[in-house]
């Protein structure tokens, strides 16, 4: 026969109480996952030690960067050099090797992230959003009236910008081939 061990609380127990959503210990009311057979009990029939250490490993996962500045020193002088260069169309692509390196370079319990971002989707945004600047700064130097609805359509679709960029990153962000997601809303 099994028991459940009580990572919170240490206590094991062969009757936990059990609901629709699982089994908790009757003690803190932790969710009791861990079934232990009577073979892995010590000998005050207990969970055994090693059980107690890797529950606290797992609470208590600290963010590792393994990064250098040196490398990364090298990836932000080609991308500057090669923005300026094309005039920035290449930033984009500069974006997302910078995310890429923090991301790879960032992990929690041996695992990396992951950005998975296509730099030209972000470079269509780039010229969505130049492309409004523009209109709106020809408009203030020929037309007044008209850079003020320009402005005005902008404070009215920002909220949606903002939302679609939250998405977009959210989306390209991964944790061990888990994509994140986004689930706010508009309104």
């Amino acid at each position: 026969m099994g028991s459940y061990f009580c990572f919170s609380c240490g206590k094991t127990t062969d009757d936990p109480e059990q609901t629709n959503a699982g089994m908790f210990c009757p003690q803190c009311g932790d969710r009791m996952d861990q079934k232990i057979t009577d073979q892995e009990k010590g000998v005050d029939g207990k969970a055994p030690s090693d059980a107690v250490a890797s529950a606290g490993e797992r609470k208590g996962q600290k963010p590792e960067f393994t990064g250098s500045a040196a490398e990364y020193f090298r990836i932000w002088i080609v991308n500057t050099f090669l923005t300026i260069v094309t005039l920035g169309i290449y930033g984009a692509w500069a974006k997302v090797r910078n995310r890429q390196y923090f991301y790879k370079n960032t992990a929690i319990d041996g695992h990396a992230f992951d950005y998975t971002a296509n730099p030209l989707a972000i470079l269509k945004g780039y010229l969505i959003v130049g492309t409004g600047f523009a209109l709106y700064s020809l408009a203030g130097r020929y037309r007044p009236e008209y850079a003020f609805i320009i402005l005005a359509i902008f404070f009215l679709v920002f909220p949606f910008l903002a939302y679609k960029s939250l998405r977009f990153f959210a989306h390209n962000s991964a944790y061990r081939n888990i994509r994140f997601r986004f689930s706010g809303t508009l309104g």
